[in-house]
């Protein structure tokens, strides 16, 4: 079983705010950016598929006008600390003039926790042999997927319902869909409330009884982290 890889990203749940700024490149004044939680969320899912003109109806429907939403999109960097204009890679804090072309960038980390890293941690910890079942001993799983519903990520969810219901990929050489639900417990809720690490909520091996309860007849399978 492989060892849980760093997560060194940090997300705030703060309502993202910005005073007035002005890209010198394109002049443009950049208007004042306000998202709750959830809106962050949408917009870092939009992002990740590279999407700006999802991002600019998006920001339409949070109430800015045409104009300011594409504004606010174009220069949104998806890469955080690139240069959404020339990929300059080393910009530091959020709403800066990048340094070497003079382009406005947000550069807002929207990235939540419970990522692609914590999946695919989430995924390498899933030891079915520790079950004692003969009928799992050649199981393992190959992908953890984030959310459908990527609002469920907020804070404010995540604490109210205290579950992520997802997909994941399990079988032993030919790998199913699974309806997969994971039970958050107290450790992950705190560490997600405050922006730390996630990884130390995941129990290894021998630490915690029956955190893994699967179900290959109906294809389910429940995890209960710490």
């Amino acid at each position: 079983m492989s060892s849980k890889l760093p997560q060194n990203q940090k997300f705030n749940s703060e309502t993202v705010k910005n005073t007035n700024a002005f890209c010198k490149k394109s002049n443009t004044k950049i208007v004042e950016l306000s998202l709750s939680n959830e809106q962050v969320i949408e917009i870092w899912a939009l992002q990740r598929k590279g999407k700006t003109s999802s991002i600019i109806e998006k920001l339409e429907d949070y109430g800015y006008h045409s104009k300011e939403a594409k504004t606010i999109a174009n220069h949104f960097n998806f890469e955080i600390d690139t240069c959404h204009s020339c990929n300059y890679n080393q910009l530091e804090g959020a709403y800066i003039d990048c340094p070497k072309c003079g382009a406005f960038n947000y550069n807002l980390n929207f990235k939540p926790l419970f990522d692609q890293y914590f999946c695919r941690n989430l995924e390498y910890s899933l030891d079915f042999e520790q079950l004692d079942r003969e009928d799992l001993k050649t199981y393992w799983c190959d992908k953890v997927d984030l959310p459908k519903d990527i609002k469920s990520l907020s804070k404010t969810r995540i604490e109210k319902e205290r579950t992520i219901k997802t997909k994941a990929w399990i079988g032993n050489g030919i790998h199913g869909e699974y309806d997969m639900i994971i039970k958050l417990g107290d450790q992950f809720i705190s560490a997600y409330k405050r922006g730390l690490n996630l990884l130390d909520s995941i129990p290894v091996r021998g630490e915690k009884d029956n955190w893994i309860k699967i179900d290959t007849v109906r294809r389910k399978i429940e995890i209960e982290l710490k």
